[in-house]
C-alpha cells in the first residue's frame, strides 16, 4: 500500500460507522498490532519506564514478563534502574504515625 492509500484508508475508516473517530481507529489498530506482535509491548514498556511514566512493576506487566525478567531486559539494553527512596521527612512522618497507633 502506498502512503497516500494508507492515509486515505485511515480517513475513510475513521469517519465510518465502525469507528467514528481517528482516535478509536488508532486505538483498535494499536491493540491489534500488539496482539500480532507482542514483542512490541516490551518496546513500549521499556520506553515508558525510561521516561519515568510507569513503575518497574507496571512496565513488567505491560511487557508480559515478571519483574525480574523486566530487570534482565533493562540490563541487557544497558538501562540502569533508579530506585527512589522516600525522603527523610516522609520517613519521619510515617514513623510518627506508626508510633501514635
Amino acid at each position: 500500500m502506498t502512503d497516500t492509500l494508507v492515509h486515505e484508508s485511515i480517513d475513510i475508516l475513521s469517519n465510518s460507522r465502525h469507528f467514528g473517530s481517528k482516535d478509536k481507529l488508532l486505538d483498535e489498530a494499536v491493540r491489534t498490532l500488539l496482539e500480532v506482535k507482542p514483542a512490541l509491548k516490551v518496546e513500549i514498556a521499556v520506553e515508558l519506564y525510561k521516561k519515568g511514566t510507569i513503575s518497574l512493576s507496571r512496565a513488567s506487566e505491560i511487557a508480559g514478563v515478571s519483574a525480574e525478567g523486566f530487570k534482565e531486559i533493562l540490563a541487557g539494553r544497558g538501562i540502569s534502574r533508579v530506585v527512589k527512596a522516600p525522603s527523610m521527612e516522609k520517613i519521619k512522618k510515617e514513623v510518627k504515625l506508626i508510633l501514635k497507633e
